[in-house]
Formats: structure tokens, sequence, C-alpha cells
């Protein structure tokens, strides 16, 4: 298949941008198999904006069918957020793989690692590396911390990160449902504001913070903070 579109917004509405995209599927002896390439620029939905963007994924016939998926995206801002560039990669069979993704922006970088599988009703993994490095220093994850997608629910086991002594953060969580309910904890310490930066489309913050919060949310009520 070869696929162009010059004005996504005609397509889908409330988005914008160009896309072109390309790869074939086979149907063979009972399995499948396939691979694509796409590329898009000025890429604009729900308040994310990518200035260009190329994806590759292959997936092959043999047992657990393997694959392979690497995505790079440039100028990625969302809201207040921003990147200069994000990369992710994909390896492993389709049940079960790890995800990489390295994010840079203005002499700071993080990345992130995944590493799980499909159950019948669920993906279970874990958060094995969550580490950066920006003006401030290094940062980086504990320990590995359990994450579980299932029906609609999410929930994060205690994620801890440091950095400079003393900073320390710890989130944990669960969130389901349409409409959004569950809660979120987070805890932390000694944290050199400053770090947030990089990633920051206007805003600009200094100084150090410590606390901790909860929020509560459920169906139908407003959220309710704690802390």
């Amino acid at each position: 298949f070869d696929a162009q579109v010059g004005d996504l917004g005609r397509l889908i509405p409330q988005t914008a941008g160009e896309l072109r995209a390309d790869g074939w599927v086979r149907w063979y002896d009972g399995r499948l198999d396939g691979s694509m390439t796409g590329q898009g620029r000025n890429l604009a939905v729900d308040g994310m904006r990518i200035a260009a963007a190329n994806l590759t994924a292959r997936l092959g016939e043999g047992k657990g069918y393997p694959l392979h998926v690497t995505a790079s995206l440039r100028k990625v801002v969302y809201e207040e957020f921003q990147a200069e560039s994000v990369t992710l990669e994909a390896d492993g069979t389709a049940l079960r793989h790890t995800v990489n993704a390295v994010l840079h922006s203005a002499g700071a970088e993080a990345r992130i690692a995944l590493s799980g599988a499909y159950s019948p009703r669920s993906w279970q993994g874990e958060i094995v590396r969550f580490s950066g490095r920006d003006r401030v220093g290094p940062w980086s994850l504990a320990a590995p911390a359990k994450l579980t997608i299932a029906a609609g629910r999410i929930t994060l086991a205690p994620l801890v990160v440091t950095g400079a002594t003393p900073e320390r953060i710890e989130i944990a969580g669960e969130l389901s449902g349409e409409p959004l309910s569950g809660s979120i904890r987070a805890a932390w310490n000694g944290m050199n504001l400053a770090r947030v930066n990089p990633w920051l489309t206007e805003v600009r913050v200094t100084g150090a913070s410590a606390g901790n919060v909860q929020l509560r949310l459920a169906a139908g009520e407003r959220p309710a903070f704690s802390g």
C-alpha cells in the first residue's frame, strides 16, 4: 500500500498536518507479517504539535510475532511542555516486549524503559529505567516500579526517583473508568525546580520544593486534594 494525505484536517476533524505511509501486509499459511514506514509534517491534534515524525514498523511471522518499531519526533509541544526530539523503540514480540524512549531539550535528557507482557485481559510490566541529566546534575530511578494497564484501569506502584542529595520524589496511583476516577499520591523533598525549565515552553521556575499531596477523583464530583 501507499497512502498520502496532504491535509489531515480534511480526513480527521480538529487535526492538521501532512502524512505519508507505505508498506505491505501478508497473510500466509495462517500467519500474519508485514512492514510499513510513515512520515508526518506539521502535525497537530488535541493541543499537541509535532514539526516532523518518522515511523518504521516490522511484524514478523515467527513464533510470537517478532516486532520492531522505531519512531522519531522533532520539536514536540504539548500545552506548556516541549521537547526538541523524542525517540521511541519497541522490540520483542507482540505479547512480550520492551519499550525505550529518549527525550532531549535545551541541554537536558530523559530516558525511560519499560518491559512487560500482555495477559488475556491486561498489560503487566515494570518501569525499569527512568533517568536523565541536566544542568543541575543526574537523576535516576531508585528501583523498578510495577505498571499495570487493564480494562481502562492504570495502576502504578510506588515510583521513586532521586537526584542530588536530598532530592527525592515518590509517585503512586490508580486511575480508571470513564469518567475518570481514582487517586494519585506524591511526596517530594529538596527538589530543585530549575530541572523542569528545559521542558517548559515559556514559564521559568527557581528555588527548591518539598511536600506531599494526594489527589482523589470520583465520578461526578470535584477533584479533592489533601496533603
